[in-house]
């Protein structure tokens, strides 16, 4: 920790001050509250005067405490604000929580590494250490931000305390020696892949929580299984083939293995296309992300093309797979003759608050339309992981509508899609619905630095018109949803046939992708 140890010095005492308040630095300030129980730490806003910058410049300045720079793509700019107030006792809150991160990453080390058990000489079960989870979120976002020497000295904590776990998992008999055989990430359409595995090919699991292992564990009765937290999994994955969800995961495990990727989200290929970001955050981002991977999957035509684009740009060589999507494929088996085209508007938002939706909500309402909202099972995660209240709270007062309802189902169904119109934003539904169910969505998100349509990075445009219709303020949404039913009720099947011969055009291997990647795998 050679980069990092320049923090060692630093003593937080009764207050500190934070720039800015919300947004990226919500997450650092839940760790640094979790070491610092007895520090204040005031918050900057220059969007409200009363804790402005400007406001507090003068009393920073005579008392002399750190103010901690929390900013994700704006840091450098407020950087040179506090520079030109005068205010030198300047601290990378970024490279800071690293370094804390290190520090008792590497005190679990010297207490023996992960703790694990060994079930049925075939299954191994490691558990999620609390600093590990604050691993996780710390780079699941500030792989765009942090500097890359930084987050490699974190990486290198980690690795150790990998090696600490790995060297007493030895000692118990069990060996990550490199075999044979290929290793899926579960899921109910991965599961399907390996119904074409040939039967003297070794099929092993990685399940992200014995919860989840538990839902399944009949399906893979008598295989080798890896229960792990998802952030230092790469480590443990022993195998020459591995089928991973998802990108952006530590690279922590340096054996010659060919690590394909298959995408948690139809919509992966285009996730990166609308980061109203600066380049150098993004196209560091797109190396975190993607550089752990030999291998890439694209389910059609359009997702092939902004993969090979990305790659291109950014000089990863990554041989672009034209697999087609097992879960795509999983989805359509599910159907069923639809009821009805337009029962209901359904909100499945994961970026867009539930403050910014109230508005075109109520206007729905108010015109006689039923509404269902969904909560996004991922920010349900993280607002767990913040302690930071129901989010979906403001919602409430739509209870009295008898047309409103939340659907709090564990699966999303194919029927409740198809008798829906589905309002999305940067949610995997974007893409799943319209190429499963035939119909388009409505994307309602108001320009963000997360997500603003109006941008096409690398050439690469989030929004496909055969698949959305779009609206990135609240007056066009009310157009585009009135609309939308409208066309759905007078030319609804003329619609559904045309993007069953898109899907038949464009997707690749359409309903026997599981029969090529099983093929494609063993062949790796």
């Amino acid at each position: 920790m050679e980069y990092l140890s320049k923090y060692e010095k630093i003593q937080l005492q009764e207050y500190c001050y934070i720039y800015p308040n919300g947004g990226c630095a919500e997450r650092l300030l839940k760790i640094l509250r979790e070491i610092y129980r007895e520090v204040q730490f005031v918050g900057i806003d220059d969007k409200e005067e009363a804790s402005s910058l400007e406001r507090y410049a003068k009393e920073i300045r005579q008392s002399e405490k750190y103010v901690l720079l929390m900013g994700g793509d704006v840091y450098e700019e407020l950087e040179e604000k506090c520079r030109k107030a005068g205010i030198q006792r300047l601290i990378d809150g970024r490279e800071f929580v690293a370094y804390l991160l290190c520090k008792n990453i590497l005190e679990l080390s010297v207490g023996g590494g992960a703790k694990f058990e060994l079930l049925d000489n075939r299954i191994l079960h490691i558990y999620e250490d609390e600093w590990i989870k604050h691993y996780y979120y710390f780079y699941d976002l500030f792989t765009y931000y942090c500097s890359k020497i930084a987050l490699e000295e974190l990486r290198q904590c980690v690795l150790q305390y990998c090696q600490v776990t790995q060297n007493n998992l030895e000692k118990s008999g069990y060996s990550l020696e490199l075999q044979k055989g290929i290793m899926f990430d579960f899921a109910p359409h991965t599961f399907e892949i390996t119904s074409f595995i040939l039967d003297d090919v070794k099929v092993a699991w990685y399940f992200g929580s014995m919860e989840y292992y538990s839902k399944y564990k009949d399906k893979v009765a008598k295989q080798s299984v890896l229960i792990a937290p998802w952030v230092i999994a790469d480590y443990f994955i022993n195998y020459e083939v591995t089928l991973r969800l998802s990108g952006g995961m530590p690279s922590l495990n340096q054996a010659r293995r060919k690590v394909v990727g298959i995408g948690h989200s139809l919509a992966e290929a285009f996730a990166l296309a609308p980061r109203n970001i600066k380049e150098k955050n993004l196209r560091q981002y797109v190396y975190y992300y993607f550089s752990p991977f030999s291998h890439y999957c694209a389910m059609d035509r359009e997702s092939y093309n902004a993969f090979m684009k990305i790659f291109k740009e950014n000089s990863l060589e990554i041989e672009v797979c034209k697999s087609g999507s097992p879960r795509l494929d999983h989805k359509i088996q599910l159907q069923s003759p639809p009821r009805s085209l337009v029962k209901q508007f359904l909100f499945i938002p994961r970026l867009m608050k539930a403050e910014e939706l109230k508005e075109a909500i109520l206007f729905l309402l108010n015109n006689n339309k039923k509404v269902m909202f969904r909560p996004h099972p991922a920010l349900r995660n993280y607002v767990e992981y913040m302690e930071s209240g129901d989010p979906y709270k403001i919602l409430d007062e739509f209870k009295e509508y008898s047309n409103f309802s939340f659907d709090l189902s564990e699966n999303l169904s194919y029927e409740l899609l198809m008798e829906s119109i589905v309002i999305a934003d940067n949610s995997s539904v974007s893409y799943s619905t319209p190429l499963s169910v035939c119909k388009p969505v409505i994307l309602y998100a108001l320009p963000k630095k997360e997500f603003d349509l109006r941008i096409e990075n690398f050439g690469v445009s989030f929004t496909n018109p055969k698949l959305h219709r779009v609206a990135l303020d609240l007056e066009t949404f009310k157009k585009v949803a009135l609309q939308l039913e409208l066309d759905l009720k007078t030319k609804g099947k003329q619609i559904l046939e045309e993007l069953k011969q898109y899907q038949k055009e464009e997707v690749y291997h359409l309903g026997e992708s599981s029969k090529w990647i099983a093929s494609f795998l063993e062949n790796l």
